[in-house]
């Protein structure tokens, strides 16, 4: 067993952008934020490879309803649109870039995700994610 490493801590609303299993800290916060009433301001952008990848579904669908946009790259499902995150698929979804953006997932996807961010106009001292 190693240490432990990395933290993700919640720094105010913004958009959580989850690959995989790195929606895993954002589960405790939203579940959190939920507890004290305090989802206003949130969204979630979840990719996966297929639908049956989506960890918490119906619980995420509940917490965040039409704020929780769900991706599978390798397969379409109703309700998962078939496509990557991406620099196009950012643009098209979020207005503001001027926000904080919480990243977690391998890390190819989180540096593809910050560098699309960055490239969107998003500040550095916005993104929040492992070191």
């Amino acid at each position: 067993m190693s240490e432990p490493f990395g933290t993700i801590s919640y720094q105010g609303p913004g958009v959580f952008i989850a690959g995989g299993a790195g929606v895993t800290p954002f589960l405790a916060i939203l579940r959190d934020l939920a507890r004290r009433g305090e989802m206003g301001g949130q969204t979630l952008i979840f990719s996966n490879k297929t639908p049956d990848d989506v960890i918490c579904e119906k619980e995420l669908r509940h917490l965040l309803g039409a704020r929780c946009l769900l991706l599978c790259t390798a397969a379409a499902a109703p309700g998962c649109e078939h496509r990557r995150v991406d620099r196009a698929y950012l643009q098209e979804k979020i207005g503001d870039f001027d926000q904080r953006f919480y990243v977690c997932g391998p890390p190819p996807f989180m540096e593809a995700v910050n560098a699309a961010l960055t490239g969107l106009g998003a500040r550095a001292e916005s993104l929040v994610f492992e070191r």
